[in-house]
């Protein structure tokens, strides 16, 4: 597929996502590309054992992030006040 042909995924452009924020992604190839770098400091791929360790900008998506994550069975760390 090019990257004429793949469809907009910014909010609003069209249809959402196919897969929710934090799965895996197994046919990705290379890195994540921070292009809002004005909106997020760090950008990266992580494995599984280092979510209790991650700061979101959003603590309250842990749960979230970790329902996503086949296999995950730890405790939900407490957010950083």
């Amino acid at each position: 597929m090019s990257a004429r042909s793949r469809p907009d995924r910014r909010r609003g452009a069209g249809p959402r996502w196919p897969r929710p924020a934090g799965a895996p992604a197994p046919d990705w190839v290379g890195g994540p590309v921070n292009l809002a770098p004005d909106e997020h400091d760090d950008l990266r791929w992580f494995e599984p054992a280092e979510l209790a360790g991650l700061t979101l900008a959003d603590p309250a998506a842990m749960p979230d992030v970790m329902r996503v994550l086949p296999g995950w069975n730890a405790p939900t760390p407490s957010p950083v006040e």
